[in-house]
């Protein structure tokens, strides 16, 4: 009797977000801002493959697809969600080699700020300091 078996192992600890095998992707938790997206209260999260030759727009991308959301990926930013901070990943970023494995694997998908609105928002804040 043959037995087949994957030539693939998992190597490392498993962790509640991180599963990292043969050290060529990882699977991580996107959320996507509530003031982004309609959630109904909840929060809701989604698995997806990162692999190790993934630039923020392709992750942006694949969580927008996940989420039934038609939109530019141009539109929004990726953020790796730590326990002090938020590190927002630049568009020209390879995702797998940018992140900080240590912690969690949970990320933040964001609507950007237009432009008009935030050069609105300076102004607001300056009429009000004077």
């Amino acid at each position: 009797m043959h037995y087949f078996t994957s030539s693939r192992s998992i190597k490392g600890s498993v962790n509640n977000s991180i599963f990292n095998t043969s050290s060529d992707f990882y699977i991580i938790r996107i959320m996507v801002d509530a003031d982004s997206v309609k959630t109904d209260e909840a929060v809701v999260y989604k698995s997806i493959i990162l692999s190790n030759n993934e630039r923020t727009p392709q992750v942006i991308r694949n969580a927008l697809l996940k989420f039934c959301i038609d939109d530019d990926p141009e539109n929004y930013t990726l953020s790796h969600v730590l326990p002090d901070k938020e590190v927002i990943l630049p568009m020209s970023a390879n995702v797998y080699y940018a992140v900080n494995s240590v912690y969690d694997l949970n990320f933040l998908l964001r609507k950007k700020v237009q432009e008009t609105t935030q050069s609105l928002l300076n102004e607001l804040i300056l009429k009000m300091s004077l």
